[in-house]
């Protein structure tokens, strides 16, 4: 499943490899330049199969926040993006609704 994100360009695509895994694509090779810290901030922020914890958990003690602002986003946009997150919401949903179908066929047998 392709999902294209709201917080980038129409060229920037997050992409679901396995539960859990995402893959951040870019159409084009000059895209990099601007999307490695907020890539690289993600990366950091999201646990580690080894350690159970994130690799900024791991040096700091905790993990950062990013803040982000609305205030001077068009109406269209943020239309938009509540669009894609009702999308997306309701994408989990199911993929949940079915793991509990599934868990309660072996925990009910």
């Amino acid at each position: 499943m392709v999902l294209n994100s709201p917080n980038y360009s129409s060229n920037t695509y997050l992409q679901a490899q396995t539960p859990g895994q995402h893959c951040l694509q870019l159409q084009t090779p000059d895209d990099w330049c601007a999307e490695l810290p907020l890539a690289e901030f993600t990366y950091n922020n999201m646990p580690h199969s080894a350690t159970g914890v994130s690799p900024f958990y791991a040096n700091k003690g905790y993990n950062p926040q990013l803040m982000l602002s609305l205030k001077d986003i068009p109406s269209h946009v943020t239309y938009k993006v509540t669009k894609e997150l009702q999308f997306l919401h309701q994408f989990f949903w199911d993929k949940i609704n079915t793991a509990n179908q599934a868990y309660s066929k072996h925990a009910n047998a």
